[in-house]
């Protein structure tokens, strides 16, 4: 199941130190991740809470839906064929029900940071060798294959626009719904490229609930990725959403 991780700068109010704890809680296959904050003594205080949740969507295949499943942090597509299309729909909000069941919001400035690495694994029928590909947002050695993100609002989908390679750059930090912009980084496993793509949102304090609506869409490699006949692929989608508080 995968996490959304929250992680928060300490701050100090007046001579009283709030401790922040993270609960982490497993509700209806989604993962909710909340800030809480106690001070105990003849005085009781709440820190303002910090809230940014992940919640997990629906997937398509050919305009069509499709059971994926879940495999640890990974999303995963099985019994696929070269040169098929998936889009995957999901949202990050702002929001949550209480123990009361009571709407209750963000309070504080987040930076919401979205990681991917999509790992197509192919199976050949001579021999049953598997062939591994990770994905990119680039069009690599002239095949137009890959990932392309998008925030959407309503019915209109924006592309997310690939800055550059360098994964020395800072994460993107975008606004509004349209020329949002994500960094792809290289690292390697063994002989096979990994390619990363990143980009990230905030969240800013507010009574009102908010969401995020986002979706990638994943053409799988055609034949040419083996030069031999394919009995099937496997799609492997990790997705790591973290939100950091920013302290002003």
């Amino acid at each position: 199941m995968h996490f959304l991780k929250l992680n928060r700068k300490k701050a100090l109010i007046g001579a009283v130190a709030l401790i922040l704890a993270l609960v982490l809680s497993v509700i209806a296959g989604v993962t909710f991740a909340r800030f809480r904050s106690e001070y105990t003594g003849a005085d009781s205080a709440r820190s303002a809470r910090g809230i940014a949740e992940y919640e997990r969507g629906a997937m398509e295949l050919g305009g069509m839906p499709y059971a994926y499943a879940e495999d640890g942090d990974s999303i995963l597509c099985d019994n696929l064929s070269p040169g098929d299309k998936l889009m995957y729909r999901y949202s990050v909000k702002n929001n949550r029900l209480d123990s009361d069941g009571q709407t209750v919001t963000n309070e504080v400035y987040l930076f919401i940071r979205c990681d991917f690495t999509f790992r197509v694994a192919a199976m050949l029928e001579s021999g049953g060798n598997v062939v591994q590909e990770y994905l990119s947002m680039a069009v690599r050695n002239g095949r137009e294959v890959g990932v392309v993100h998008y925030v959407i609002e309503g019915e209109a989908f924006s592309q997310i626009m690939r800055e550059g390679d360098d994964s020395s750059s800072n994460v993107p930090a975008n606004t509004g719904t349209t020329s949002w912009k994500a960094i792809e980084s290289a690292s390697s496993v063994g002989a096979a490229a990994v390619y990363t793509q990143s980009f990230g949102f905030y969240f800013a304090p507010s009574d009102s609930a908010e969401s995020v609506s986002l979706a990638f869409e994943i053409t799988l490699p055609d034949q040419s990725l083996t030069g031999d006949e394919v009995e099937s692929m496997r799609l492997y989608a990790d997705i790591d959403i973290t939100a950091e508080q920013i302290i002003y």
